[in-house]
């Protein structure tokens, strides 16, 4: 089989019906052996029924998996996926038409490479504010990724994003999502799919950016709120530090951050105090920066605790 798409969902039939009528309507694919493998994490009865809906119009398969998390989700769709390309995305995307065969055919072109990604412009509400859709923190906030290159190598420091992302089976089946990170019940630290490529291109492989296979994100009117951006800086804090821990070199290193960490929070305080001078949004900037640092501290402890037994 040439190519899988994996999809987790869980309690969002709207948004996923949407998602699946999109990738029905991908083109290009005509003589391509492909399969949508959707991933039904706990969700909503409803679901069901939106996948019966569009299993006549797609390749479509799928399963149950009770253990919350996306991650642990993921995994599952990997056990039973069957393309040489695992293409994976969210149930809130609209991809342009030719999104998965644009994919394909530039895994064809650079099959030395084992990771590729593509543009995401984030598909706001409309009352959202300016700010908020131009903030340099996009990229965290809403998974924006558009860079200025022509299709090739990305530098081995900037990865492709999810939810555009196709990695090669024959790299990935090799690992597994750390099943610890990503949306899930509770809080989490941010960012399964970068941890995961982080850890491949450690191993030497290499991601390709693809700027014709674009997509859209969609962001909900609850995601620009201000405390829900905070809470998604402190989990990117925790998700950095995670980001980093696979290699011991790493752990090591990390294990002296803390007095810098520290120092960092200590500044941020400081910032964020002579920031109620000035408008509020740069209050707010302050406010994130400090969030991330706590959010690393966090992830810091945490971990180093585990690896001390305590």
């Amino acid at each position: 089989m040439d190519l899988s798409l994996l999809i987790a969902t869980r309690n969002r039939p709207a948004s996923l019906a949407a998602t699946l009528t999109h990738v029905a309507g991908q083109t290009g694919l005509d003589r391509v052996d492909w399969e949508v493998v959707v991933v039904v994490n706990g969700s909503h009865e409803d679901t069901e029924s939106v996948l019966r809906a569009a299993q006549p119009s797609l390749p479509l398969r799928w399963i149950r998996e009770t253990r919350p998390g996306k991650s642990v989700a993921l995994n599952r769709a990997l056990d039973i996926a069957g393309g040489e390309l695992i293409a994976i995305t969210d149930d809130d995307v609209v991809p342009d038409p030719r999104w998965l065969s644009d994919l394909l055919a530039a895994a064809g072109r650079w099959p030395d490479h084992a990771v590729f990604g593509g543009p995401i412009d984030p598909l706001f509400p409309r009352d959202t504010p300016a700010w908020i859709r131009d903030h340099p923190n996009g990229n965290m906030w809403f998974s924006r990724f558009v860079r200025p290159q022509l299709e090739g190598p990305l530098p081995s420091e900037d990865l492709p994003y999810p939810p555009n992302l196709a990695l090669r089976a024959r790299v990935i089946r090799a690992v597994r999502f750390n099943e610890e990170m990503g949306p899930m019940p509770g809080d989490y630290p941010l960012g399964c799919e970068l941890e995961l490529i982080r850890r491949l291109i450690a191993r030497g492989e290499r991601a390709v950016y693809v700027p014709s296979a674009r997509l859209q994100h969609v962001v909900r009117e609850e995601q620009t709120n201000e405390q829900w951006l905070l809470q998604r800086c402190f989990r990117a804090g925790r998700g950095l530090v995670r980001w980093y821990w696979h290699s011991d070199a790493a752990s090591i290193q990390l294990l002296g951050r803390p007095l810098r960490l520290w120092r960092a929070l200590v500044a941020g305080w400081v910032r964020h105090g002579l920031s109620r001078l000035r408008p509020a949004h740069r209050r707010f900037d302050c406010d994130c920066q400090l969030r991330v640092v706590l959010g690393q501290l966090h992830e810091h402890d945490r971990l180093t605790s585990q690896r001390r037994g305590g």
